[in-house]
């Protein structure tokens, strides 16, 4: 006969083995990047979303983000990107950036939750995502540039 709760049990492990292999899927590196503005540059660490997992992960769940602090979505070549905020907690200000570091596009105060797209509306190489209200304190502009290896 067979033990049912040996197969629960059994069947518990396996999941915490797999969840725990998930979320390892889901580690960030760490860098830093200068925005550069007409009057004054500044200095962010940002974490890196470099492939398909992280970027479909990004900044989902997180309840604050620390001043000065970001999330840059590298994708392999440019592209038209398209973003929602489906399961982010926090409201964020985008940053679209082109191949040669130039913000092209600005999407402020991103809706915590909010499933409509957001999209480049042309082809980007890069998003940084900061906080909600920092590209107007900061008076950062389409046009502005991103100093970060990635872009040359």
């Amino acid at each position: 006969m067979v033990n049912i709760r040996a197969i629960f049990i059994i069947l518990y492990f396996f999941t915490q083995i797999t969840s725990s292999n998930a979320e390892s899927t889901h580690t960030f590196y760490e860098d830093t990047l200068e925005i550069i503005t007409k009057k004054n540059n500044y200095l962010f660490n940002i974490e890196i979303a470099d492939n398909n997992i992280l970027r479909s992960y990004g900044l989902m769940r997180r309840k604050k983000l620390e001043d000065k602090k970001g999330m840059l979505f590298i994708y392999p070549n440019s592209r038209k990107v398209t973003m929602w905020m489906k399961n982010t907690l926090i409201s964020l200000d985008m940053l679209f950036i082109k191949k040669n570091g130039r913000i092209v596009k600005i999407k402020h105060n991103a809706i915590p939750l909010n499933k409509s797209l957001i999209n480049s509306e042309e082809k980007v190489l890069g998003v940084l995502e900061i906080n909600a209200g920092v590209a107007k304190l900061l008076n950062i502009k389409v046009g502005d540039r991103i100093n970060y290896k990635l872009f040359k």
